[in-house]
């Protein structure tokens, strides 16, 4: 047996093997069985020495966002998990792919577009082009099967006799015993057969997108202009036009940037006045939706002047110096940020945008530290978008590891009752993996709640319940930590199911 006909085997084995694992069942220990299985199959199928570069570094989170899941079932493992799956199918074709971007739109391509490549006949792409394969042979039945039945309803309208021997024959089939197949299943399984064929077999696209990144890399090169000496004066005289330019901008720029760091160091860093939650929301949120706006136009300001020729322009050391300065700034205008953001969280308590906050401005700082590589060495817009891409799938790595709806609770319970606790946010919004949190800290909790206490302990208590009749429904194959923390704090406080 060829190593095509073993993979579309296995194509099958993966629709059963998804089928079994996820059928009726949340995400946990399935996911990392399902992920050992490609891992191992990637293995076998290549060898340790063929998985490098992004392959290995896939394949490695692919594993470790599903043992995040097992650990602390979060979205952000979750969406780690899918993303890791949806690249994997993008670099993993015959020919290499570079982009982050392209490989996650060949990922997604690859996946619908598998179940025509594993059930296609072997051998047939190597004539045609699987497009041209497809439709030919979609036209060839379309005709056949078009007629048929343009004439059976013209037959069925015209003669009484043929319309009631055909409603007979239909009789005769619907006796049959009928077979009760759950679509879902069917899905399910489909599914699986295509996460597999996503992964192992090579999308029709494949050379499009290899071809569309021949140009691309994350060197800048110097463009010369072949052109008369005239015009190419003239040319030099428009570069060094626009370095001035550029030094005038960037340095009033700069300026005025100082003045706000100043502003937000006295008042921000050092004499924070207490606000309500409203004002310091308000204050948060506009700071952070100005910051994504001052970084943008930065960004798109730095990568105009050194687009180009600029960068290898004799004398340049002035404005690069502008620009690391005005980089720097930026910086500590996004570390003022984080400070509001602390304060808020000091006040107020852990939020789900508070922490996404923290997020954001760490991709912001990253993001800074590229575009200082990028004027330096000089590079190109395609390093810029490769480095980040990849640093925003790291990040997604790390928040998985941490279990943020326990840390949200213990941290919001932590504080001081008297000044309030936002006891609906703990036990309404996040979800029930900070149950055994919420019932150890029940008499806290409920004390420094700030609306009706009767209608709180009902929700604790309705959440238990939710809790204790989900988990009846749930076997080893959905296995995660939050939830064998709470039964085992049920269990001990002789809390059964009834």
């Amino acid at each position: 047996m060829n190593n095509s006909n073993l993979l579309k085997i296995l194509a099958i084995v993966s629709g059963l093997l998804v089928a079994f694992l996820f059928w009726h069942e949340p995400w946990g220990l399935n996911t990392f069985l399902l992920s050992l299985f490609l891992v191992a199959v990637c293995i076998a199928n290549k060898g340790f020495s063929e998985i490098t570069g992004p392959l290995m570094i896939l394949s490695i989170g692919t594993l470790l966002s599903s043992i995040l899941i097992v650990v602390n079932n979060s979205d952000y493992a979750k969406t780690t998990w899918v993303i890791s799956l949806i690249l994997w199918m993008g670099f993993q074709q015959k020919l290499p792919v570079k982009s982050f971007l392209n490989a996650g739109v060949l990922g997604v391509v690859n996946f619908f577009e598998s179940p025509f490549r594993i059930f296609a006949p072997s051998g047939d792409g190597q004539k045609q082009s699987f497009w041209k394969s497809f439709w030919r042979k979609t036209t060839l039945l379309a005709i056949p099967i078009g007629l048929l039945v343009t004439f059976y309803l013209i037959y069925y309208k015209a003669n009484a006799k043929f319309a009631q021997f055909s409603d007979k024959v239909f009789d005769v089939f619907q006796r049959f015993p009928e077979i009760d197949i759950d679509p879902n299943l069917v899905i399910l399984i489909l599914t699986g057969i295509m996460l597999f064929g996503g992964i192992f077999f090579h999308s029709g696209l494949n050379e499009f997108f290899h071809k569309r990144e021949e140009p691309l890399s994350e060197n800048l090169t110097r463009k010369r202009r072949k052109i008369q000496d005239y015009f190419a004066n003239i040319n030099t005289l428009s570069l060094k036009k626009e370095y001035r330019i550029g030094v005038l901008v960037l340095a009033l720029l700069n300026l005025q940037l100082l003045i706000v760091n100043i502003i937000d160091i006295i008042y921000v860093w050092f004499s924070f006045e207490e606000r309500s939650a409203p004002e310091l929301s308000q204050f948060v949120h506009e700071g952070t939706s100005l910051l994504i706006l001052a970084i943008v136009l930065a960004m798109a300001v730095i990568l105009w002047f050194f687009r180009g020729n600029i960068n290898f322009l004799s004398g340049n050391k002035f404005i690069k110096q502008l620009v690391y300065a005005w980089i720097i700034q930026n910086a500590l205008l996004t570390l003022s940020v984080g400070m509001r953001n602390f304060h808020y969280i000091q006040a107020y308590g852990l939020a789900y945008k508070r922490i996404g906050v923290f997020f954001f401005l760490a991709l912001v700082i990253y993001g800074l530290w590229t575009l200082k590589e990028k004027v330096q060495a000089p590079k190109t817009f395609f390093y810029l978008l490769q480095k980040n891409a990849w640093f925003l799938y790291f990040t997604l790595l790390v928040f998985s590891s941490i279990n943020w709806n326990v840390a949200i609770t213990k941290f919001n319970l932590s504080k001081n009752p008297e000044k309030g606790i936002d006891s609906y946010f703990l036990i309404n919004v996040v979800p029930d993996h900070n149950l055994f949190v919420l019932l150890e800290n029940e008499e806290k909790l409920l004390k420094g709640a700030t609306k009706d206490k009767n209608e709180l302990r009902n929700n604790l208590e309705r959440k238990k319940a939710w809790f204790l009749e989900a988990r009846e429904y749930r076997t080893w194959k959905s296995f995660n930590f939050p939830d064998w923390r709470n039964e085992r704090y049920l269990k001990k406080g002789n809390i059964t199911s009834k």
